[in-house]
């Protein structure tokens, strides 16, 4: 009789971690390279700037209509913004990435997800797990979509990195031995 084991362990842990979903074509269009750029972050990862800057240029044209001082110095303010936002590196970036609960090892992940998804998807994240050290980026295939209960929109998602590098597989192990063995020392305390 043998006995099936994870290769990794598995933990519950708070990350800073940004994903997108992708639909199997546009992954196939598009690849993931093993060392993200600031540029790549707010690119691929940052949509939501960019359907901010879309809005606001929206916003922009509308005040246009009324005065062409305050949209002409509105559009400078943007600019201003765009430049500063171009000046920011990857490590910068990272910092801002929003904090989720995930379920974490070496080979994969699961965390919420909202929005619609189906197993044809690919999802790309973005996590920082340490923090003296670049951010790991990765291109996942679903393995898993479950209900998440009290919400209609989201989806506890089941992952498993494409391919990963092994500098971001140790940090990835590094991160979840050291959380696991932070863990141990919290429970022993009680």
């Amino acid at each position: 009789m043998t006995l099936k084991q994870k290769a990794f362990y598995r933990i519950d842990v708070d990350l800073p971690c940004y994903y997108k979903v992708l639909s199997y074509e546009e992954a196939e269009e598009s690849s993931l390279p093993d060392i993200v750029s600031g540029d790549y972050m707010r690119e691929h990862f940052f949509d939501q700037l960019q359907l901010l800057n879309q809005d606001i240029e929206e916003q922009i044209e509308t005040i246009e209509k009324k005065s062409t001082l305050i949209s002409e110095c509105l559009r400078s303010m943007n600019r201003k913004i765009d430049f500063f936002m171009q000046t920011v590196d990857e490590q910068q970036l990272s910092n801002v990435l929003p904090i989720r609960r995930v379920n974490l090892s070496a080979n994969g992940v699961a965390m919420e997800i909202v929005g619609d998804i189906d197993p044809t998807c690919k999802v790309d994240l973005i996590m920082r797990p340490l923090k003296n050290e670049s951010p790991v980026a990765v291109r996942c295939d679903i393995v898993h979509i479950g209900e998440q209960p009290g919400s209609s929109d989201s989806h506890w998602v089941a992952m498993k990195y494409q391919h990963i590098n092994e500098d971001n597989r140790r940090k990835l192990i590094y991160f979840v031995q050291t959380k696991e063995i932070e863990y141990s020392k919290i429970a022993d305390a009680q």
